[in-house]
């Protein structure tokens, strides 16, 4: 089930989220994530509700013109960025922040400047779990205050991009999960170009 943040107006928080990869497809960027929080949602059918975590879900980005991402490594912040479409105005995008992690490696802490068009949250509406209260969280791996409370099996497969959902696919225009890109987050870039980021961030 996929919803619009034009049509359904939702805002979530990642910042207690957990991902491992960042997916592209042509202008799209496709965000996994694990304990995504609904802060405000409108949608009156729908099944999950203000406050709520959700166990799997993906964060959509289309028509994305640029990401740009910072992490620190050893208290230095490293700059990265990826254009997708440099032929429209600048002014025509709209500007998020989301937060992401290759939780699997042990790297936390990456904020991600994502300019889009627009943007969607989608659900499984068969196999959706959800929690709630400021405690009541899901944990895909151990951590210091919780232990890991999904099965490592099903983690895998929610972090690996053949198993992207079908519904997913067909939505991007992506014939099959071999057409889906990872980025790479964390692969350094020139220093004269990190400044450049810095600089306009």
């Amino acid at each position: 089930m996929i919803i619009s943040i034009e049509d359904d107006v939702f805002e979530v928080n990642t910042s207690e989220a957990y991902n491992k990869d960042i997916f592209v497809y042509n202008k799209w960027i496709i965000i996994p994530y694990v304990n995504l929080e609904i802060f405000n949602i409108n949608f009156t059918q729908s099944i999950i509700k203000r406050y709520d975590k959700l166990d799997f879900s993906y964060l959509l980005f289309r028509d994305v013109r640029e990401i740009f991402w910072n992490y620190a490594v050893n208290d230095e912040v490293k700059y990265g960025k990826l254009m997708l479409n440099n032929s429209s105005f600048e002014n025509d995008y709209i500007i998020d922040y989301v937060s992401g992690a290759d939780i699997m490696n042990g790297i936390s802490g990456c904020e991600i400047k994502v300019k889009f068009k627009e943007q969607y949250l989608f659900i499984s509406k068969d196999h959706l779990q959800i929690k709630s209260g400021p405690l009541n969280i899901w944990t895909p791996v151990d951590t210091p205050n919780f232990s890991r409370n999904i099965d490592e099996k099903a983690i895998d497969i929610f972090y690996n991009k053949r198993y992207i959902p079908d519904e997913i696919l067909q939505f991007t225009g992506a014939d099959s999960f071999s057409e889906i890109e990872i980025l790479d987050l964390f692969k350094p870039l020139p220093k004269d170009e990190q400044i450049m980021i810095a600089q306009s961030w």
